[in-house]
């Protein structure tokens, strides 16, 4: 299997360098016709921090992408079709990915299949790190003024497999964004969801996201922050939680471009999850992958996140990035998430306290300079607190978890 693997990656290596530095999308005036392709190898190991259960997985994830966009006014049109193949078995299937039409011209209307991607990803993305992506059906009316950006959604979440989904998520609301001037960016958006009950049982579950944020630049510093409150309701429970998140940014002037950034992210928890009102705040469609670390062991609930990194880039096309994370539990009661919302560890007593620990990642990308060929690779450790240990192994042991991944990526 890891001869097949690695005889794999070599002739997609080759590819590339063969067709990289001179393919270019086929594309006229009205049409473009282009193709991506992904291969992405990953290692893990000890996701559970213990010694004493064999968690090792290694793979090879694929995403290709074939894509037409009809660039004709008065009414552009984009189709995209993937296939994604993943570590898990279902998640091995071609499916229409985006297809939609663009129709008028002061209010565009966006109607069909679509992605959304807005500001940093907090709150609603298309994770660049996945394989199957995230696209909606519906329709995405957007207007944009001098200085104000609207865009107001009415649109549902898609099942990638093509099947009816079992619990709909249905997404309302609105996003603006401001420019106040100098590069200076004020964001202020309310987003509903309202997500049917599951063939098992329980209420409609119903949650309003109302945030804010600020980007801006103050040469060589950067900053931005953005504050998100929720409220709803899942069933008998009522839910009010809150997540916040910063970053202060140093660019230095040198040749590499060096910047230097620090940050923290908070996401609440609920006191007491057995009883009364849930506050575990709820990312509902953000990217955490490229934020708590790229082992994804940590996700945007019940936690805190003090993040230091350096990126640079040594050379034209070069590009590194170091990251360091240290991560507590906002609420010991509640539980330990992972980026996609499961449980990794719990401890309903809350003896093993708040610090679940670091973790470290080192990631090298080399893109080409037509920027059709990207190569990618990152390692990383997770070193778990002495509690986490105790509630994984029950003996008080705790040993890191490592990752692995090598990335290829080509644009045709």
């Amino acid at each position: 299997m890891q001869a097949h693997r690695a005889f794999f990656l070599t002739a997609l290596f080759l590819l590339t360098s063969l067709v990289g530095a001179q393919a270019a999308p086929a594309e006229n005036n009205r049409l473009s016709i282009s193709l991506s392709a992904r291969a992405r190898y990953e290692s893990r190991n000890n996701s559970v921090f213990n010694n004493f259960r064999s968690d090792a997985t290694q793979f090879v994830a694929q995403k290709w992408t074939a894509e037409a966009a009809l660039k004709d006014r008065p009414c552009p049109m984009l189709m995209q079709v993937r296939f994604a193949r993943d570590k898990v078995a279902s998640l091995n299937f071609t499916y229409l990915y985006q297809f939609y039409a663009d129709i008028g011209k002061t209010v565009v209307t966006r109607v069909g299949r679509q992605s959304l991607q807005y500001a940093d990803s907090r709150i609603i993305s298309d994770p660049p790190w996945n394989n199957v992506g995230r696209s909606f059906d519906g329709l995405r009316f957007m207007w944009k003024g001098k200085r104000l950006h609207s865009d107001f959604l009415a649109l549902q979440c898609v099942t990638p497999n093509g099947q009816p989904p079992q619990n709909p998520q249905v997404l309302l609301g609105s996003y603006n964004s401001l420019d106040l001037s100098r590069g200076t960016l004020l964001d202020f958006y309310w987003l509903n969801r309202f997500q049917k009950p599951s063939p098992l049982g329980g209420g409609d579950i119903v949650l309003n996201a109302y945030g804010v944020r600020l980007r801006g630049k103050v040469e060589p510093f950067g900053y931005y922050a953005e504050f998100i409150a929720q409220a709803g309701g899942t069933g008998r429970k009522s839910v009010s939680s809150f997540g916040q998140f910063y970053r202060l940014n140093y660019t230095f002037r040198d040749r590499w471009r060096t910047k230097f950034e620090a940050g923290l992210d908070s996401a609440s928890g609920t006191t007491d999850p057995t009883q009364g009102d849930s506050h575990t705040y709820d990312p509902l469609y953000a990217s955490a992958h490229k934020y708590y670390g790229f082992m994804d062991l940590v996700g945007m609930r019940n936690m805190h996140d003090l993040v230091l990194s350096l990126e640079s880039s040594p050379a034209p096309g070069w590009g590194f990035n170091l990251m360091h994370h240290t991560f507590h539990l906002d609420q010991p009661r509640d539980a330990w998430y992972t980026t996609t919302g499961q449980v990794l560890l719990s401890d309903p007593t809350g003896a093993w306290g708040t610090f679940m620990g670091t973790e470290l990642d080192l990631v090298i990308s080399r893109k080409s300079k037509s920027g059709t060929t990207c190569l990618e690779g990152g390692v990383g450790r997770f070193w778990p607190s002495a509690g986490s240990g105790a509630v994984a192994a029950r003996q008080g042991i705790t040993t890191p978890a490592d990752f692995l991944y090598f990335s290829i990526e080509q644009k045709i």
